[in-house]
């Protein structure tokens, strides 16, 4: 009977073990991906507020983890702005390519964001551009 009780105790320690020692790395990275991927969403909107002559910009989702979608596929960081109101010299497709540049040279991990979609509502209309790791699509 102690014998099947000191085993019985032996497993649960032993499984404790191997469960922090899964737990505790799996915690770090994601904590360290969390802080990454908040730290660039941020700098992007900073960016784009002072790039942009806008009346309103604002984050409409900034998700890390997995997500599938049928249209976008898998992806594990996406981010969606929406500018409204804004002053744009010539069309939103010359805007969002000037945008692109700046946001690859300014915001560090910028390119390893999945999929970046900025909405732009300009005098009544609305166009979506996605950018995805970096590249306009």
């Amino acid at each position: 009977m102690k014998t099947q009780k000191t085993t019985t105790t032996i497993i649960a320690i032993t499984l404790v073990v191997l469960g922090l020692v899964v737990a505790i790395p799996f915690s770090v990275g994601m904590y360290a991906g969390i802080k990454s991927h908040t730290g660039a969403s941020g700098e992007i909107l900073s960016t784009l507020k002072k790039e942009c002559d806008c009346k309103e910009i604002s984050v409409d989702h900034s998700v890390y983890g997995f997500q599938y979608s049928v249209t976008e596929g898998a992806t594990s960081e996406r981010a969606s702005y929406t500018l409204k109101g804004c002053k744009i010299n010539g069309s939103v497709s010359e805007e969002i390519e000037r945008l692109n540049t700046i946001l690859i040279a300014e915001v560090a991990g910028y390119k390893k964001l999945d999929l970046v979609q900025f909405q732009f509502e300009t005098n009544g209309t609305e166009e979506v551009v996605t950018v995805k790791n970096g590249t306009l699509e």
